[in-house]
């Protein structure tokens, strides 16, 4: 009996080690594993009206769970059509990342991201693979910083560490302060009369809390992305 006992024990743990082993040996191939999918809520729903009307059609063989199967499958295709036209349209984002910049500029399927960061750390950013995943982005393109972006009507200046703004051809719509330059913004906003003042998690925090004050008292709009999230520019 113990013996009958001692066996049985021995072919259990060979079992789960195999399966244990197989597990592993799977997970070693990134090809077997789907990343960076974009479901949406809606999504999720009908997938799951999807399992229920299948498995009652298996259950009972009748008209009215295959129609509703159909029409579920229908729906799915229908939401990912939906969801295919609602991230067909340009935009154009300052990403909140901390001691960086990040600007991106979506094209449709396609995003080019003007960054000071490394290719290494960009590929891995949570900011920019969850826009990724919920604009449903194909092509990741990326650029260096540039001074001015221009986008539809609207045309920004971004004034760096060189502080650099006077002399310019052109009215900025909005300025994009970057790099904890050195500045009396004061003096910028009567210059340059710009209606929005843009600041990204590269700069200083006590730069960000003198600008805000002094936003505030020439009420003018300031748009902090450590507090408020992205800007973004549709």
């Amino acid at each position: 009996m113990n013996m009958l006992h001692s066996s049985i024990v021995t072919a259990y743990s060979y079992i789960i080690d195999s399966l244990n082993g197989f597990i592993a040996w799977v997970a070693q191939f990134e090809n077997f594993l789907f990343r960076d999918i974009p479901f949406t809520l809606l999504q999720v729903i009908v997938c799951y009206m999807i399992v229920v009307a299948l498995i009652q059609v298996c259950k009972f063989r009748n008209f009215k769970w295959t129609a509703i199967s159909l029409i579920a499958i229908i729906g799915l295709q229908g939401v990912y059509f939906y969801n295919t036209y609602q991230t067909q349209h340009n935009a154009l984002v300052i990403f909140n990342k901390s001691r960086y910049s990040m600007i991106g500029l979506k094209e449709n399927n396609k995003l080019t991201v003007y960054h000071n960061l490394d290719s290494g750390k960009l590929k891995s950013d949570y900011a920019i693979k969850n826009y990724k995943v919920g604009e449903s982005l194909d092509i990741i393109m990326s650029d260096s910083l540039q001074s001015v972006y221009q986008y539809k009507d609207k045309i920004i200046l971004a004034i760096d560490s060189l502080s650099i703004y006077e002399g310019l051809s052109f009215r900025p719509s909005y300025i994009l302060l970057r790099n904890s330059p050195k500045l009396n913004l004061n003096r910028v906003i009567d210059s340059l009369k710009p209606q929005l003042i843009i600041a990204d998690a590269s700069n200083y925090k006590s730069y960000l809390k003198r600008w805000k004050a002094t936003c505030e008292h020439k009420k003018i709009p300031f748009h902090q992305t450590n507090e408020k999230g992205a800007f973004i520019i549709k």
